[in-house]
C-alpha cells in the first residue's frame, strides 16, 4: 500500500494524469476524482466491516461507547469515513501538515458521500468549517477544514458559512493531550460573531480529524447557546481504542486498516 501510495502522489506532480490516491489505477472517467470505482465502494462501505459507534464515528467494537458516553446533547452526531490508520492517515497528514490541497478533492467528495448516505443533506442549511485562530491560519497558509469543507459544499450543494464562528484563543496543539485535557484546552476557545447567521439553522460541521471530539463539541456548544438548531459534523477520519490508548509516537503502527482496501 505504501509503494501504491507514494505512486499515486506522483500525480501531484503532474496534473495530466489520473491516478486512484489508494491503488494507483487510472481513474479517468471517474465520478469521484482521484479515487477509482473499486476503492471508493471499498471505502464508504467500511462500515459494514469495521465496528464503529453511530453517533461519534470512534472506531472500537465497545458498546457502550467510551468516547462519547458522556458527550452533551449539543452534537448530535459526527460522521467519519475512515480510521485514522495507514495510507488513510497519510493521506489527511499530507492534507493538514504539507499543505497538499489536491487531496482536499477525493477526501472531501467521499466525506460529502458518506453525509448523503447518513441521510442529512436535506436537513442541513449551512456548513461551517472548525475554523483556526487567525495566527494558526497565517502560520500554516491555509486552513484544511475550510479545503475539505469547500468540497463537500459543492459536492452537495450546500452553503458556506465562514465567518459566523471564530476561533478566539490560539490553543497550544491538541495533539498529544489525553480526553480531559482537550476538553480543558478548548474550553472557551470558539465564539459566534453575528448570531442572525445561524439563528435556527441546522448546521454541518466539518473537520479532518476526530479523537476525542473536543473540538467539535465544544464548537457546538457555542452554537447552541447562539441560536442554532441541530448540529452534526463530518470529518474524515476517526481514532479508534486501540491507537487513542497509545503514545502518540506509536499511533500508525497498529493494524494497517487501509490494507482491507486490497
Amino acid at each position: 500500500m505504501q509503494g501504491s501510495w507514494r505512486e499515486a502522489l506522483l500525480d501531484l506532480l503532474f496534473p495530466g494524469s489520473h491516478f486512484c490516491y489508494f491503488c494507483a489505477k487510472n481513474t479517468a472517467g471517474q465520478k469521484i476524482k482521484g479515487v477509482c470505482g473499486e476503492c471508493g465502494g471499498k471505502i464508504l462501505s467500511l462500515e459494514r466491516t469495521l465496528a464503529s459507534c453511530r453517533r461519534c464515528g470512534y472506531f472500537a467494537p465497545v458498546s457502550p461507547c467510551p468516547n462519547c458516553l458522556e458527550w452533551e446533547d449539543s452534537l448530535k452526531r459526527v460522521i467519519t469515513v475512515v480510521p485514522y490508520e495507514g495510507a488513510y492517515r497519510e493521506m489527511i497528514q499530507s492534507l493538514k501538515y504539507q499543505g497538499k490541497h489536491d487531496l482536499a478533492i477525493p477526501l472531501g467528495m467521499l466525506m460529502a458521500e458518506k453525509v448523503r448516505t447518513a441521510g442529512l443533506v436535506k436537513t442541513v442549511d449551512i456548513i461551517i468549517p472548525v475554523p483556526l485562530h487567525p495566527l494558526r491560519e497565517k502560520e500554516r497558509g491555509y486552513n484544511q477544514s475550510l479545503w475539505l469543507a469547500e468540497t463537500i459544499g459543492r459536492r452537495l450543494k450546500l452553503p458556506l458559512q465562514t465567518d459566523a464562528l471564530i476561533r478566539r484563543s490560539y490553543l497550544k496543539t491538541q495533539t498529544g493531550l489525553g480526553k480531559n485535557e482537550r476538553v480543558a484546552n478548548m474550553a472557551q476557545a470558539f465564539c459566534v460573531i453575528g448570531e442572525e447567521k445561524i439563528l435556527n439553522k441546522n448546521i454541518l460541521l466539518v473537520d479532518d480529524i476526530i479523537t476525542t471530539g473536543a473540538t467539535l463539541l465544544a464548537c457546538a456548544g457555542v452554537l447552541r447557546q447562539k441560536g442554532a438548531r441541530e448540529i452534526n459534523g463530518v470529518t474524515w477520519a476517526a481514532g479508534s481504542k486501540k491507537n487513542l490508548s497509545e503514545p502518540e509516537g506509536n499511533r500508525g503502527k497498529t493494524e494497517n486498516y487501509a490494507s482491507k482496501l486490497r
